[in-house]
């Protein structure tokens, strides 16, 4: 939803033009295929809701920051297709 140029795009190009950056997307939708997608073409840390508070924020934060990956539990449900 950002003029211009989305989400995606931005992350693809800013992953290319510097791949030691670690990227968090912060997004109002889970979509599993926009979240696949992001994955895919521009290796995303990590995908998180803007309804997250801000001790999920942090530790999100923490483990990218750390070299791990994080991904909200809505998220993993809507990319793997499950019902919490």
């Amino acid at each position: 939803m950002m003029p211009g140029l989305n989400g995606a795009e931005l992350s693809k190009q800013v992953h290319q033009q510097f791949p030691q950056i670690k990227i968090l997307a912060l997004s109002m939708s889970g979509q599993g295929d926009l979240v696949n997608q992001m994955i895919d073409d521009a290796d995303i840390s990590g995908y998180v809701l803007k309804n997250i508070g801000k001790q999920e924020l942090i530790k999100a934060l923490e483990k990218i920051s750390g070299g791990g990956v994080y991904f909200s539990e809505e998220v993993l449900h809507e990319m793997t297709g499950t019902v919490s």
